[in-house]
């Protein structure tokens, strides 16, 4: 909440920022990817590496990969 929030309040709509207030000021809104967009992209790479070494994984680590994704995927899509 409070990182939607920072980014709602650096929004100056024709705002002109020098150099160094570009990080901090933006003169229009626009699509961004926080940590959510982070833990998915993990989220993915488990699933990659899970369905290319499902031989070669021990029982327990299969049952992680399946079945224990559900809840993170789940949680994190909200």
């Amino acid at each position: 909440m409070a990182g939607v929030m920072a980014s709602y309040l650096t929004v100056i709509p024709g705002s002109h920022p020098g150099l160094i207030g570009r990080f901090l000021i933006k003169p229009s809104d626009g699509p961004s990817v926080g940590a959510s967009g982070a833990v998915f992209g993990l989220i993915g790479v488990l699933f990659v590496f899970g369905l290319k070494y499902r031989h070669e994984l021990p029982e327990g680590f299969k049952r992680a990969f399946g079945t224990g994704m559900l809840p993170v995927i789940f949680l994190n899509s909200g």
